[in-house]
């Protein structure tokens, strides 16, 4: 059971500040039932050396799991589907890992010090000023605004800082040995010398015109090939720094005090024309940084009392977007070309747009460059399959390819068993009159967008003896490719390059002890798990 546990969870370390905002934010909040449609039953979930992790917990736990893959992904995930993507597991595994080093800590004696905790907050970037130090009421106030007070903040910090301590302190001074730095560093940049041929459907002769029966059996057994897309109608509603600051109005105190901060910038204390206007464009973006953080808190207080898209554009004097008949395969820039948006902002409509189902409360999604966007599907109209006699020519078309698809699979199957029994690449093309890319340099990390050579393929090729021949389908039809010799790579252990994949291979040494370590202190501190209670909260 624990093993299905690990294998679904993700790393602990090193979690962000706003990942921790979020946990604290739930707790202060609640969740409800979400997870128990059965009722309110505190079952213990688990236990960890003897403490106890309750059905409650586990539901908290998940719940911030939850809003924290809503905000990574940055689109609504109900909590039925984030059990199928084993987000319940990842949850209670976490919660384990998390337990069992607070206890080890405790064994070994670990504490942190208020002025570690006093470091960490003030070396965190999310609290900087403009200059890089540390602004007291920007922390106060973004604590403020996810209603948890300093003292729960530092509490739950102290802890990932001690659990922080105790995995560094295991993984310290570990390097990855340099013969097996220098064996897969080898292994993973030496390249090879092949030539490839490309066998093209479109070159395939011999294909008969089909029957009006070949047709319809086609048609028949691809209709999904001839369906007209689904449309939906979609409103969606923007909020852009362009907009916000056009709201923004500075008061004669606001600019005084403004200035004030800033005269020690300036030389001689007054400001000449240019400071003058830079200082003030600074203060308008302050004041709008400041007026989007409110309106986008607000909105999302609407939104849980269940305001609709149009009341938020009323109340807060945003501008709505009406999208018909959006296929998911079209572009919305056509669609919005009278609107002056970013492309990400265009995006998260799209993405949004086709998310969502009609009756999904849209969420506050941030669209990046400091946009944000809310969208709510209005109608769908679901795909639909177009008459036979609409699509014909169609038809005609896609039985044509397909059957100089299966022509070009046939003589590829060829050419490669001539080559794999002693004829080169090169003759064995060129009797069919087939172009051949001779001495091509091919290396694992190839990009396969630049080589025009797929994964799978380039697998065999490596696994591949010399001289012999690997064949697949590439996307304009089918590729042979002989291989011809191994190009050994020079290994300079002192290059960026050798020290950067040293570093690679012992970070992941680091993780493996980590997971190794993990699993002794689980069998040290006798975890157990509930299958009936967690079984329960999988389904």
């Amino acid at each position: 059971m624990l093993q299905n546990l690990r294998n679904a969870s993700q790393s602990w370390l090193i979690r962000g500040f706003f990942a921790i905002l979020i946990v604290c934010f739930v707790v202060l909040w609640g969740v409800g039932d979400m997870l128990r449609p059965g009722g309110r039953s505190n079952q213990v979930v688990a236990t960890v050396g003897g403490h106890k992790i309750s059905e409650l917990e586990l539901e908290k736990a998940f719940r911030r799991d939850l809003i924290n893959l809503q905000i990574r992904s940055g689109k609504q995930i109900d909590a039925d589907k984030a059990r199928k993507l084993g987000l319940i597991n990842s949850t209670l595994q976490r919660m384990i890992t998390e337990k069992i080093l607070d206890l080890e800590a405790d064994h070994m004696g670990l504490a942190v010090t208020d002025a570690q905790v006093k470091q960490e907050i003030q070396s965190d970037p999310t609290f900087f000023e403009k200059d890089g130090s540390f602004d007291k009421e920007r922390f106060v106030r973004m604590l403020e605004i996810m209603h948890i007070n300093e003292k729960e903040y530092v509490s739950i910090l102290r802890g990932e800082i001690r659990r922080n301590q105790l995995m560094q302190a295991l993984i310290a001074g570990v390097q990855a040995p340099l013969t097996l730095v220098k064996a897969l560093y080898e292994w993973q940049y030496q390249k090879r010398l092949v030539d490839i041929a490309i066998i093209k459907p479109a070159d395939m002769p011999g294909i008969l015109n089909p029957s009006i029966q070949d047709l319809k059996t086609y048609y028949d057994a691809h209709k999904s090939q001839f369906e007209a897309p689904e449309y939906r109608n979609l409103t969606a509603l923007v909020i852009s720094p362009k907009d916000i600051e056009k709201k923004v109005v500075l008061s004669d105190e606001e600019i005084s005090a403004g200035f004030d901060r800033r005269r020690d910038e300036i030389k001689g204390g007054l400001p000449n024309r240019q400071e003058n206007e830079l200082i003030l464009k600074e203060l308008r973006k302050e004041k709008a940084d400041n007026l989007m953080l409110e309106i986008t808190n607000k909105i999302e207080d609407s939104l849980a009392e269940g305001a609709t898209l149009d009341e938020l554009a009323k109340k807060f004097d945003l501008k709505i977007l009406k999208l018909q008949k959006i296929a998911k395969d079209s572009k919305l820039d056509k669609a919005l070309s009278n609107e002056t948006l970013q492309p990400e902002v265009i995006q998260a409509i799209y993405k949004e747009g086709f998310t969502n189902e009609v009756g999904t409360d849209p969420l506050l999604i941030d669209a990046g460059k400091g946009s944000y966007v809310l969208v709510r599907v209005d109608t769908i109209t679901p795909k639909t399959v177009k008459p036979f006699e609409v699509v014909k020519a169609d038809v005609s078309s896609a039985w044509r390819l397909e059957k100089q698809t299966e022509a070009s699979k046939i003589l590829a199957e060829q050419i490669q068993k001539e080559v794999n029994e002693g004829l080169p690449l090169v003759q064995a093309a060129a009797k069919r009159k087939i172009k051949v890319s001779v001495n091509t340099k091919l290396a694992r990390t190839d990009d396969v967008k630049a080589t025009e050579i797929p994964t799978d393929i380039k697998k065999q090729i490596f696994e591949s003896e010399i001289r012999k021949a690997v064949f697949g389908r590439a996307q304009d039809g089918y590729l042979v490719v002989q291989n011809k010799e191994i190009i050994g790579i020079k290994i300079v252990p002192e290059s960026k390059e050798f020290k950067d994949f040293s570093e690679r291979v012992t970070t992941m040494l680091s993780n493996d002890i980590i997971d190794q370590y993990i699993y002794a202190l689980e069998k040290k501190f006798r975890v157990e798990v509930n299958r009936r209670a967690f079984n329960t909260k999988e389904q």
